[in-house]
């Protein structure tokens, strides 16, 4: 990809993905994972005091609430970055820097295509921890999903803009912590697991805010 950004302003590449070396993905039923599934590269930040937001643990929050604060980057579908057959995923996205020495990003993958990145102070910032979340639900949020996971790790840093130079990488091998699933287990590399279903006090608190995370997700 060609990525032309104004003088003096920074770009950089995050390479993630994973190899034949850490290609055994299955679901919580020992199945290899199919078409349905979705990569996801992105942070989690609390928004609701204006944008950029503040990053949070998405440990300490319901599943089925990330969707209000997941900020994706870029991801990678069936022919689109993600080979069932073989088992391997793997992109390349670009974050531009939205002005001289702002060490504040947008995903070249999604310009304005979210509200978050459409408010003139919506970004990512140098220091915000990378997640992938593995899903198949919706793509850009996976919080109606039956099969997920989404794992970490201590070097999954964005780095600051104006000083990292060299192209980001991100393995699989390399993941250290995952927050839902497990990761090299026996002879797999990356087990998912099932979501559980919402409580019903749960889901009438997600209808409350239904329209609120709505409007801050939807794609134009």
């Amino acid at each position: 990809m060609v990525v032309l950004v104004a003088p003096d302003t920074k770009a950089l590449t995050i390479s993630w993905g994973n190899d034949l070396a850490t290609n055994t993905l299955q679901d919580s039923n020992d199945t290899a994972l199919g078409t349905e599934f979705k990569f996801e590269l992105g942070t989690f930040t609390d928004h609701s005091g204006g944008q950029p937001g503040t990053a949070i643990d998405p440990s300490g929050v319901s599943y089925s609430t990330w969707d209000t604060f997941w900020k994706p980057i870029d991801f990678a579908v069936d022919g689109a970055g993600w080979d069932p057959g073989l088992g391997t995923f793997a992109r390349e996205s670009d974050l531009i820097e939205t002005a001289v020495g702002s060490n504040l990003a947008r995903p070249a993958a999604l310009g304005t295509s979210t509200d978050f990145f459409s408010d003139p102070q919506g970004g990512i910032t140098g220091g915000e921890k990378l997640y992938l979340w593995v899903h198949n639900g919706t793509v850009l949020g996976g919080s109606d999903a039956t099969q997920a996971a989404l794992i970490t790790a201590t070097g999954w840093l964005i780095p600051d803009y104006e000083t990292h130079t060299l192209p980001f990488e991100m393995n699989l091998q390399n993941a250290d912590t995952a927050v839902v699933g497990s990761l090299s287990v026996k002879d797999v590399n990356l087990q998912l697991a099932a979501v559980p279903e919402p409580s019903a006090a749960a889901l009438l608190l997600l209808t409350a805010a239904g329209g609120l995370a709505f409007s801050r997700k939807r794609c134009r």
